[in-house]
């Protein structure tokens, strides 16, 4: 059976196209060259896959995806609701390109090629990206499979920006961006047992010569460590900030994040620990090392070096912090006694976090306490 030359009108939708089923009733093909609807306005065809799955081509001048992208915390979504979108349930292949890419609010990626491929419950099984980004520069990225693994490379040439828009997290501007991800699953399970299983996903997250402006949480910590100059830079033009390398694992919504560091002329901070997704919470710990550039300099003297940094990131002196609780407004705890130690004498005043990921996330984080001398 056949529609050919279909068009449907009201005060949301206009489309025209053909649709053809075969004697089962079965979706042989849709083939739209208008459709319009809210931000939408492009070509599309579906196409059936293997297991029924389906295919979308999609061409013109604009897709709205901010469906994915926009959440409203103050309005959750019901059980109901939440389970039907939470998991694929058929296979996914998507191509499009598009003028403009609808994120959220008025955000939009501009000159849109994208491929991306999703297996049930929520597997992604292709994907790249060339696009304009929402500030400056491009934002490019690549799904490659080496001996079973599935490998993501994610490049942007504005950080703040491309964080923002899809963190809602404001306080960074410029900068460029690299993710690299790799799914350590897919390879064949171990022949021991006893071998414990691969984390869901690990990589590494770096960003180069970026800014961080009025940032309330490190407001704190600096006016917590009375470090007034670091303070006032980060209210006025804000902090320059070389280099920042977040190596993670994660396992379910639990991201555990080990040997964090970042630095730059003005500050330097080493940071470790958990962030638990589902649950809103974080535990994360590490040493803010002002006057970075020459708090770090006898790092690079043998044997002296080790003494009084003593771990890669620090500096002679340095403050140790905490933070655990909600994300959005987490506890923070200082060690003043850490600044008057230099390096490997420091690590006494250190405050802890999970050193094993957690398995899951239905119980609270362990309580965050000053390592005890031995």
């Amino acid at each position: 059976m056949a529609l050919n030359d279909l068009v449907v009108t009201s005060p949301n939708l206009n489309l025209r196209g053909d649709i053809s089923f075969d004697s089962a009733g079965t979706l042989v093909n849709a083939s739209f060259t208008n459709l319009r609807s809210g931000l939408n306005d492009v070509a599309m065809n579906i196409q059936p896959i293997a297991a029924g799955g389906l295919s979308f081509r999609i061409q013109g001048k604009s897709l709205d995806a901010s469906h994915f992208f926009a959440k409203d915390k103050k309005k959750p979504a019901s059980p109901a609701t939440k389970d039907a979108n939470s998991d694929v349930e058929f296979p996914l292949a998507i191509e499009a390109k598009v003028e403009r890419l609808v994120l959220h609010d008025d955000l939009a990626l501009r000159d849109v090629a994208l491929t991306l491929g999703l297996a049930p419950p929520n597997k992604l099984t292709a994907f790249s990206v060339d696009a304009a980004g929402v500030g400056k520069g491009k934002v490019t990225g690549r799904m490659t499979v080496v001996n079973g693994v599935r490998n993501l490379a994610l490049d942007t040439d504005d950080a703040g920006a491309f964080i923002g828009t899809f963190t809602g997290f404001s306080s960074i501007r410029n900068g460029k961006l690299s993710a690299r991800v790799t799914f350590p699953g897919d390879a064949p399970a171990p022949a021991n047992p006893k071998t414990p299983a691969p984390p869901d996903y690990q990589g590494i997250l770096t960003l180069s010569d970026f800014v961080v402006t009025d940032q309330p949480f490190v407001a704190r910590l600096f006016a917590a460590g009375s470090l007034d100059g670091p303070l006032r830079l980060l209210q006025g033009d804000g902090i320059q900030l070389a280099t920042a390398n977040v190596p993670f694992t994660a396992r379910g919504p639990v991201i555990m994040i080990k040997e964090g560091r970042t630095s730059g002329t003005a500050i330097g901070a080493t940071f470790e620990g958990t962030v638990d997704r589902k649950a809103e919470r974080v535990d994360v710990a590490g040493t803010l090392v002002p006057v970075y550039g020459l708090n770090n300099i006898l790092g690079s003297v043998p044997l002296l070096g080790d003494i009084l940094i003593s771990k890669k990131g620090e500096g002679i002196f340095g403050l140790t912090y905490a933070m655990k609780g909600n994300l959005d407004e987490p506890t923070l705890s200082v060690n003043p006694l850490s600044v008057l130690t230099p390096g490997i004498f420091r690590r006494i005043f250190e405050f802890r976090t999970p050193k094993e990921q957690p398995q899951a996330s239905v119980d609270p984080l362990p309580k965050t306490e000053p390592a005890k001398t031995q």
